[in-house]
């Protein structure tokens, strides 16, 4: 296995980086007047979604496109994290409602689809969409909001539950139009690793070198996938097309910890990047300049 860093550039300069040769541009993502914000998705038209807390701190969803920012609150609810969005402008995440209850829930075209797992008792969270319209998330039967639940896969309005092999419990966390899935898993050993199950259904574990904890967060449509391992504090990754072990690590520079989320087609990464530890407080976006791109 092989490690290396991608070096993002500060106030938009261009930098080509010999072991991958490609130029790469630094943007921040931070909502206007927000406290924190994580950029966590990214469509193959650069279009950016993700979470902000407001000074207030209540949490609502976010949509970025041609540098404009809107608003995405789930009618009613307590508040409203948005995760993923596909390239048809389909958006992907969960909220909070008035009874204290998770929902996942689609923004298609301004109208509101909710998903609730078959057998979910405290809560079902949409956690990426495909291209297709494909979606992907974790269910919880009794455990609480941050302990890992189970994972989900719906196609063509029908749920079925994914269960990595050796896993105590997973969530599924993105879905390419390929029908690759990646996501999350705890082991019966307590052990926190990555997985991905390709479209032939063959499943594989994901494990950065040394790190206690590594989470797949998206799968772009060549395969390529970004996430976050730990060691002392986070890290973001990202893993070539089709391979399970030569990662890049993704480290703003300055912070403390990043956190790389989501990808698109193009090879462009958002994610998030602060001062403490777990890598939360501002979004980034690392645009690949010389990549061409397909459907998300």
């Amino acid at each position: 296995m092989s490690t290396r860093t991608i070096q993002l550039i500060l106030s938009g300069v261009l930098m080509a980086t010999a072991a991958v040769a490609l130029a790469e541009t630094y943007m921040p993502v931070d909502f206007p007047g927000a406290i924190v914000t994580d950029a966590s998705g990214i469509s193959s038209t650069g279009e950016i979604v993700g979470t902000y807390t407001d000074a207030n701190n209540v949490v609502h969803g976010f949509r970025l496109d041609h540098g404009v920012y809107s608003t995405i609150d789930y009618p009613g609810a307590i508040n409203t994290t948005v995760i993923a969005v596909n390239a048809r402008g389909d958006i992907a995440g969960f909220f909070l409602d008035s009874a204290n209850h998770w929902h996942g829930f689609v923004l298609s075209d301004g109208s509101y689809f909710v998903q609730d797992c078959p057998g979910a008792t405290t809560g079902t969270f949409t956690l990426g969409i495909g291209a297709n319209g494909t979606l992907v998330g974790e269910f919880k039967t009794g455990q609480a909001f941050g302990v890992l639940g189970f994972a989900w896969i719906m196609r063509h309005g029908q749920y079925t539950q994914l269960i990595p092999p050796g896993s105590a419990s997973a969530f599924a966390t993105s879905v390419n139009s390929r029908g690759d899935v990646v996501g999350r898993l705890i082991d019966t050993a307590g052990g926190q690793d990555a997985w991905a199950l390709d479209k032939d259904g063959t499943y594989h574990v994901i494990k950065f070198p040394g790190a206690i904890l590594t989470n797949a967060r998206s799968i772009d449509s060549k395969g390529q996938v970004v996430g976050v391992y730990r060691s002392s504090v986070n890290h973001g990754f990202v893993l070539p097309p089709n391979d399970f072990s030569n990662f890049v690590t993704v480290d703003f520079p300055g912070a403390v910890a990043t956190r790389a989320l989501g990808i698109n087609s193009c090879g462009d990464i958002v994610g998030t990047y602060g001062s403490v530890a777990g890598g939360t407080g501002h979004g980034f976006l690392l645009m690949r300049d010389d990549a061409e791109c397909d459907d998300d």
